[in-house]
Parts: C-alpha cells; sequence; structure tokens
C-alpha cells in the first residue's frame, strides 16, 4: 500500500483494524520509503487506542484529529522528507514474532494524507498496483456484492476509472498494466483470460482521482514521428521502425495480395524509436512469396489498459469504465477474450457508457483470471505500400536418382514449382549433355546424352531480382556406355567359298551383352554370340 507526500508541511494520518485470523498470531506493519529504507520500525497493528478504527463509521468519517466528533483516533506519520512510501503487513507469532505465511485480514483502514500550513486534506495519494479483497458474509452462505469505483493512472499518464456493480468477487485480486494476464510479449496470447492465478502488477490503482500534482495526467496524447519504414530481410521477414514520442501500444495491419490472409500485428511500445518484427508469415500462417505487394497501416494506441480480476466468482452486471483525463468525447470501447476458460470474445468493442449496460458481464470466474482491456484513443497513418523479399527455397527434384544410356535423348527433369523464384538455372557436372530450356521460367528442361556421355550431377537453383541465387540442389545419374563388340574369325578372316567359318563375339567394354545380332551379309543371321557360317559367295560381314 502506496502513499505520496509532495513537501514536508504534509502529515499522514493511519488508522486500522485487523483480524489475524489464525491463533497464537497477531499483525504487524512498518514503513519503508520509495528506496526500500525502513522509516518506522516494525509495530504492532493496533487493536485499541491510536490508529484503531472501531467502526465503519468512524472510518467513512475520517481522523478525529481533522474532523473531529465521529472520526478515529489515528496515528501520525510524519514523512521524513518529501516522497512515495509504503506500508507492508505481515502476520507473526506472538510468542516467537517467526513470520507465518497464512491469510489474515485488514477489516477497515484509512490513509490520510494532510498539509498542516494550508490544513487541507491531500486526496488522491494512496494507491497500490495490486489489491486484494475479501467480501462480507451475507449469511446462509451468502456474499456481499461489491460496487466500488477505483482509478487507473496507465504508464502514459492516462486515467481511466472502473465502477463495479454488484459484483460478487468473494475473495479476489485486480491490478492493471499494459500486457494482460502474462507478459510474454505476444500481445494477442498476453490478454486473454486463462485458468490460473495471474500476477503481472505494473500499474497504480487508486481509491480517489489520483493528485495531478503529483500524478499528472497526460494533456494530448501521443503521436507518431515519421518517418515509418521496413526494412526487409532475404528470410520473408521484416522489421518495422516505429518511432513515437509517448509510450503507449502499436497495431500493424498487413493486407497481402490474394490469396493470402491478413495480419495483424500487436505490441507496445517505449518513447523514441521501436523495432517490430514480423516473422513473413500471413494471417493463417502461411510464408507470404516473394515479390507481393503489403499494405500497412499503423494504429497507435495511448491508454492501452488490462485490468486481470481473479477468482471472481460472478460479475453479472458488468462494470463501467470511464475517461477521466485527459478530456475526450469518446468513451473507451471494453474488448475481451474468454475463449481460453470457455466464456466469449469481444475485439469489436464494448460501450459502457449510460445507458449501455456494463462490459463483460460472466457468471462464473472461479479460480480463473479474467481480462478486460480498453484504450483510450487512437491514431491511424495511412496505408504504405512495401514489398515483400524472400530468397528462393532449396528446389526439389521430381524425379528420384536416374540411370541412362549414352545417347540417350529427350530426357524429361522437373523440380516443384517455387513462388519465390524467378529464374531456375540447370547444369550438368559430366560431360556430353545437352540442356534444352525453352524459358528460364520454366521449372522443368529436356537433356540430350551423346554416346560418349559421362556420370554426373544434374544441379539446379533458383534466383530472383530481391534476393539472388538460392541454394543448389543436386540428382545423381549414372550413364551406362553402350555395349564394345569385336569380332574374330576361325580358321582366319579369309574365307573360301562352300567353307564353314567359325566367328565369335567379343565384348570388348566388359558391359554383359544381352543380345548378339549377327549380319553375315548375304543375308544370313544368327542370334548366337559364337555362331558358324557357310558362305557361298565372297562377301563382308558385320
Amino acid at each position: 500500500m502506496f502513499f505520496s507526500t509532495e513537501n514536508t508541511d504534509e502529515i499522514v494520518y493511519i488508522g486500522f483494524n485487523g483480524d489475524p485470523d489464525f491463533p497464537g498470531a497477531k499483525i504487524v506493519y512498518r514503513i519503508r520509503d520509495e528506496l526500500g529504507f525502513i522509516v518506522q520500525a516494525e509495530a504492532d497493528l493496533p487493536t485499541g487506542g491510536a490508529g484503531f478504527i472501531n467502526n465503519v463509521g468512524e472510518a467513512r468519517v475520517g481522523p478525529s484529529q481533522i474532523y473531529g466528533v465521529g472520526g478515529y483516533d489515528a496515528f501520525t506519520f510524519t514523512p521524513p522528507a518529501a516522497g512515495v512510501y509504503y506500508i507492508e503487513f505481515s502476520l507473526v507469532n506472538i510468542l516467537s514474532g517467526t513470520r507465518i505465511e497464512e491469510a489474515f485480514y485488514v477489516n477497515l483502514f484509512d490513509v490520510t494524507v494532510y498539509n498542516t500550513v494550508a490544513a487541507e486534506v491531500k486526496p488522491g495519494r494512496l494507491y497500490s498496483k495490486s489489491w486484494q479483497f475479501i467480501d462480507g458474509s451475507g449469511g446462509f452462505g451468502g456474499w456481499d456484492r461489491n460496487s466500488s469505483t477505483f482509478y487507473i493512472y496507465s504508464a502514459d499518464s492516462i486515467v481511466t476509472s472502473v465502477t463495479y456493480d454488484e459484483m460478487e468477487g468473494r475473495a479476489w485480486l485486480m491490478f492493471c498494466n499494459q500486457f494482460g494476464c502474462q507478459n510474454t510479449g505476444n500481445f494477442v496470447i498476453d490478454r486473454q483470460s486463462v485458468n490460473f492465478q495471474a500476477v503481472v502488477p505494473e500499474f497504480n490503482i487508486f481509491l480517489n482521482e489520483p493528485d495531478t500534482l503529483l500524478f499528472p495526467p497526460a494533456s494530448t496524447l501521443g503521436q507518431i514521428i515519421p518517418p515509418t519504414w521496413a526494412e526487409a530481410f532475404c528470410d520473408g521477414t521484416m522489421i518495422f521502425h516505429v518511432t513515437v514520442d509517448k509510450a503507449g501500444a502499436l497495431r500493424i495491419t498487413l493486407n497481402f495480395d490474394p490469396p493470402f490472409a491478413a495480419r495483424l500485428l500487436e505490441t507496445n511500445i517505449v518513447i523514441g524509436e521501436n523495432l517490430i518484427p514480423w516473422d513473413g508469415l500471413d494471417g493463417v500462417g502461411a510464408p507470404v512469396n516473394n515479390n507481393v505487394n503489403i499494405d500497412f497501416t499503423l494504429t497507435y494506441i495511448n491508454g492501452l489498459t488490462n485490468l486481470p480480476l481473479y477468482d471472481i466468482e460472478e460479475n453479472l452486471n458488468g462494470f463501467r469504465i470511464e475517461l477521466i483525463s485527459p478530456a475526450s468525447p469518446d468513451a473507451p470501447l471494453v474488448y475481451w477474450d474468454d475463449t481460453n476458460v470457455g466464456g466469449g470474445i469481444n475485439l469489436a468493442g464494448c460501450n459502457s457508457t449510460p445507458p449501455n449496460p456494463g462490459c463483460h458481464p460472466w457468471d462464473d470466474g472461479n479460480a480463473t483470471t479474467i481480462n478486460t482491456w480498453w484504450y483510450t484513443a487512437s491514431t491511424e497513418s495511412a496505408p504504405v505500400t512495401i514489398v515483400e523479399e524472400r530468397s528462393p527455397a532449396l528446389l526439389v527434384f521430381d524425379q528420384p536418382a536416374q540411370s541412362y544410356c549414352a545417347g540417350e535423348q529427350d530426357v524429361t527433369i522437373s523440380v516443384g514449382v517455387d513462388f519465390n523464384t524467378e529464374v531456375y538455372t540447370f547444369s550438368y557436372t559430366g560431360t556430353g549433355a545437352t540442356i534444352n530450356q525453352a524459358d528460364p521460367g520454366d521449372n522443368f528442361i529436356t537433356i540430350d546424352f551423346d554416346l560418349l556421355a559421362t556420370p554426373g550431377d544434374i544441379e539446379v537453383y533458383g534466383s530472383n531480382t530481391n534476393c539472388g541465387d538460392g541454394p543448389m540442389s543436386s540428382l545423381p545419374v549414372i550413364i551406362a556406355p553402350l555395349p564394345g563388340a569385336e569380332i574374330t574369325a576361325t580358321p582366319n578372316d579369309t574365307v573360301c567359298v562352300d567353307e564353314t567359318i567359325s566367328f565369335f563375339g567379343i565384348d570388348t567394354n566388359f558391359i554383359p551383352i544381352q543380345t548378339w545380332i549377327w549380319d553375315f551379309g548375304d543375308g544370313g543371321n544368327s542370334l548366337l554370340q559364337n555362331p558358324t557360317y557357310t558362305y557361298t559367295a565372297t562377301i563382308s560381314t558385320n
């Protein structure tokens, strides 16, 4: 529990009514400054006398030192200097003084900052980054309902209020931040409600409208400072460079040429230049191809506030969100995504301004953290067209490793179409091959192997104007040489008419020959490897 003082003329009146709710225990408290130094030593939480509030009536009136009869007798804390202070509470064993990790209750409390010179109370000084409450029991198993208003001071000094309307929280926790239930950096995931207790406090949550001297509200909204540009990389990713003059949130809308689906990037940003990465995927997770046109639009959001509420049993009437400062005629729209906890989703926005009903009702939030978010205002840039850049992929052959004969002609080879490739470049590492490609943009070729062709690899890579050459792919090719045949004859290669000659076929390339075909030149032939033949006239033999 934090409080702030502006100068040394201010003192702080403090009162409590606590319940240890544990046998043999008591509640103690101490005060530290914003650097963590103890400025008031640990003491027992009063159970009577100075600093004790007897009933809610006294708490409502305030310190009797200011308001007189009807108030409570306050303990006075005199800060050693102007600044921020916070109160720590602990449950301890009465006899040993050891800390006890159990729940305890502060049923009533009052922290009033008072300027002794001006003789005036300074509201809007008490806040916490996370409040935990327990509502009273209404009897017969019922619970009291909560109707209250809190004031939230965002990271960019926007002040909004949330008003609960008969909310049944029972024992519940609230905090606010610019992230959601988590802070992973993925805005879409972080803002979703979750089935566990989330605690990511960041913003100050006040019980009164924040003091404008110590917590000055924003008077103007932030602006995008030109130029905004995108840095493209050949792996298909980009980095958007966006400079703003105030912290806030940014939504980048990416619209692509068909057939790609639009994509929304959302992130929190800080003062100065912000680098927002894009992974190169469209709205359904498909990689966007090289040379696709992209129209991107920036929406710069001020006052982004998430309100995660843990363990709210019922919120049947919803709640209302109001912009306190800076002034604007437009009420913040309220959004939620409860799909993780079996609830609904509203990304279009809900207006809670009367006579509209409250926004984001639910009937079962037990043991879940239900998040709601809103923002105050936004500015949108005109669409800018950029071009996607992506290197050609590793090309994949449609055929497996191949085996051809020397002299084989018109062999078709192809690779799968790559939409990031503009030119397909084929080559052959062996010899004696002629590649025929009608158009460099064709993903197929034909090859003619001559009689002396040798084994090698068919190689191919893609290229495009934006990113140059892609990786090389190879397809091994085995070339089988043609059989080599040699003839011998017995008794010799000069024969007499009507003489029987023995012929022998010899394989000179050591390749098993499956078929032998002899043409003896006079119309006679044989299919044997080693035939015999008788000529009736002189003629040459093949």
